[in-house]
């Protein structure tokens, strides 16, 4: 290699290089923090008892497991088909044991990379979890997307909570589950 095309490849390599820490600088930083580790849920204990439903919903189906006036559990949609109530508190718990792991984004057009994109969205993958109370009001309310990617990111799942919040942010947050919460959810 000459002097010459070395001096001009040099000159070509610190360009693109300066060119890319100012856009770096230059980025977009998140205006919300969102806090890590802890429940997910933190007062959802406290509301528990005022839970009389579970609805699922994806693209295309509906999956309402609801109290029945004797006390069990059955599938609305299948003449209240009985559900045993192990399983019932098999999800429910699952809820209350998830954890927030990493906030991953508060972008929309990034949610269905995720699969956390609204299940009345062509094509979701999405998977919508509410738990209602008797009157029909959500008492929590969430979208279940992929399994989490990467290392350390075993057991983890991606989810966007609907629920209203604090911080009142749309954000997708990587969980950590238990459970596998996806495999605990009725389809």
């Amino acid at each position: 290699m000459r002097v010459r095309s070395f001096l001009i490849l040099s000159a070509v390599t610190i360009g693109v290089t300066a060119a890319a820490a100012v856009a770096v600088l230059q980025q977009e930083t998140p205006q919300t923090v969102v806090e890590t580790g802890g429940p997910f849920f933190p007062d959802l204990v406290g509301k528990l008892k005022d839970v009389n439903a579970v609805v699922v919903r994806d693209a295309q189906h509906t999956l309402t497991i609801h109290r029945l006036d004797d006390g069990s559990w059955g599938i609305a949609e299948l003449s209240d088909y009985p559900v045993q109530p192990e399983k019932v508190r098999e999800v429910v718990n699952g809820l209350v044991q998830l954890e927030k792991a990493e906030a991953k984004t508060a972008n929309p057009e990034l949610y269905s990379r995720l699969s956390v994109e609204d299940v009345s969205a062509a094509d979701a993958k999405s998977k919508e979890v509410i738990l209602q109370t008797a009157a029909g009001q959500p008492v929590s309310q969430l979208i279940v997307g992929n399994p989490g990617t990467g290392i350390g990111a075993e057991g983890a799942i991606y989810v966007r909570l609907l629920t209203i919040r604090k911080l009142g942010s749309p954000e997708a947050l990587s969980i950590s589950a238990p459970l596998c919460a996806r495999g605990s959810i009725p389809t």
